[in-house]
């Protein structure tokens, strides 16, 4: 008898909050619904003051149940241009619908709107950089900073049929990808963000120089994983990363140093059981033309190159020679030089 008197106490106090946070719910829900031209100007506005250019968007809706019990609001028909669209003609972004949604709870708690999730469909974001390297992404960067020294959490991202396009006519290169689908949550400490990614998506060019070409040009790339960056250094890095090629899988580690001039990278990729057709189709066109117009007789690489690793299992090759610097492969006698060798697999 005794311990069920707290015990209905509290489920009354469970019971009172519970009330308490739905009738906040509603009454956010109602002043929404009543003040969607008034908040569609004011948000219009708050863009204009922290971005310094209009954005246009075509309507304000609420969606109550896409992230309950957060309180999403639709923007249609968003555009966003810079001062100087009218020689490149890139918007920054366009797209049909842009879903942002308040996380009703932390903005109750911290007594400030707290963004939860961004999601974009049917459209484009484009990046632009001309030969003298002005570019459209200075309107990401905020005019009017926090100075509350309370930075709001980063909200997660959402990507659906979007093209993403990184022009970059100073460096000579252009990064063009077609998102089919696209989800990252965004984990902070201190100056570390992890970006946790699951994606579909299909490359139009990753193009290190424009001269060369683009590598993996028209595969599909898929999976889940990994990244951080570090907002001091503008370091990107990620380590072991799993990610389906068209159907094979291959494993990427990297690291990135895109504030540094000329621009540094690391990056390693790993693949088993890959035929040589299959390998070279994924690299430039140049580069492909050359390896395939080729009889190679003898060849001499890092001992840690993933070419080294598949010529060990590569039917015709045979290891001459390793130490812990370089491996030297030669051709067996009467191997035949084939457009798809058979590649033994590794044993466990």
């Amino acid at each position: 008898m005794i311990l069920k008197r707290p015990i209905r106490y509290l489920i009354r106090i469970a019971g009172t909050l519970l009330c308490l946070l739905l009738l906040a719910w509603l009454g956010l829900a109602a002043y929404v619904m009543l003040n969607k031209a008034t908040l569609l100007e004011k948000a219009k506005i708050a863009f204009r003051d922290r971005l310094g250019v209009e954005v246009r968007i075509g309507k304000l809706d609420v969606s109550f149940f896409r992230h309950f019990p957060n309180i999403t609001a639709r923007l249609s028909d968003v555009s966003l241009r810079d001062s100087a669209w009218q020689q490149h003609h890139h918007d920054l972004l366009k797209a049909a619908d842009v879903f942002v949604s308040c996380n009703l709870f932390k903005s109750i708690f911290t007594r400030r709107v707290q963004v939860g999730e961004i999601d974009l469909e049917h459209g484009q974001v484009y990046f632009y950089t001309d030969t003298t390297g002005y570019s459209n992404t200075y309107l990401l960067r905020d005019r009017k900073p926090d100075t509350s020294g309370k930075s709001a959490d980063p909200p997660d991202i959402g990507l659906s049929d979007i093209r993403w396009v990184m022009e970059r006519q100073d460096k000579h290169k252009i990064f063009d990808l077609g998102i089919d689908r696209l989800k990252c949550g965004i984990g902070k400490d201190n100056r570390l963000l992890r970006l946790d990614i699951n994606t579909s998506i299909r490359v139009n060019s990753l193009t290190f120089n424009t001269e060369k070409g683009s590598f993996v040009k028209g595969r599909r790339l898929s999976g889940r994983f990994l990244v951080e960056y570090n907002t001091g250094s503008k370091i990107i890095q990620f380590n072991g990363v799993k990610l389906m090629v068209d159907d094979h899988a291959f494993l990427f580690t990297g690291r990135f140093f895109p504030s540094v001039s000329p621009d540094p990278f690391f990056l390693k990729i790993e693949a088993e059981n890959i035929l040589y057709k299959q390998a070279t189709a994924l690299l430039t066109p140049n580069i492909q033309q050359k390896l395939d117009q080729y009889d190679i007789e003898a060849t001499l690489m890092r001992t840690q190159s993933a070419a080294t690793t598949l010529l060990d299992h590569m039917d015709g090759w045979q290891k001459v020679y390793a130490d812990d610097i370089a491996t030297i492969h030669v051709r067996k006698p009467g191997a035949v030089h084939t457009a798809e060798p058979v590649v033994r697999p590794v044993a466990n």
